[in-house]
């Protein structure tokens, strides 16, 4: 009989370990829920944080862009102005009146002439 006590006194040891840790395994396991929440918090606000940065990167980006066509705008058309107030201020070229081409026109041909005749000027 004592050897009957001894193995009932064994297995009541063992089912009341095995079912009395019952309360410290779910706060255990609720902590590390709670733990695991925070690290999703963190790393989803990490991540929200490398979003906005790379946003105001590319923001700050296609302002300068922007600035430098508008710049570039900007000098072409004070280029164009200058160039069109240069126009007006050079007159074009007047062509020769027909009177003075006539004159051209009779000085080449008597020049031509004088050697024929043998008359020296």
């Amino acid at each position: 009989m004592k050897k009957v006590f001894g193995y009932l006194a064994i297995a009541a040891l063992v089912t009341a370990v095995a079912c009395g840790n019952g309360d410290a395994e779910k706060e255990k396991a609720r902590l590390d829920s709670l733990r695991q929440d925070s690290v999703k918090q963190v790393e989803q606000a990490e991540m929200e944080k490398a979003a906005a940065a790379a946003q105001a990167q590319a923001d700050s980006l296609k302002k300068v862009h922007e600035a430098d066509s508008m710049k570039a705008a900007a000098d072409a058309a004070a280029k164009a102005e200058a160039d069109a107030a240069a126009a007006k201020k050079t007159p074009a070229k007047k062509a020769p009146a027909k009177k003075e081409e006539a004159k051209v026109e009779e000085k080449k041909v008597n020049k031509g002439r004088s050697g024929a005749t043998g008359v020296k000027k």
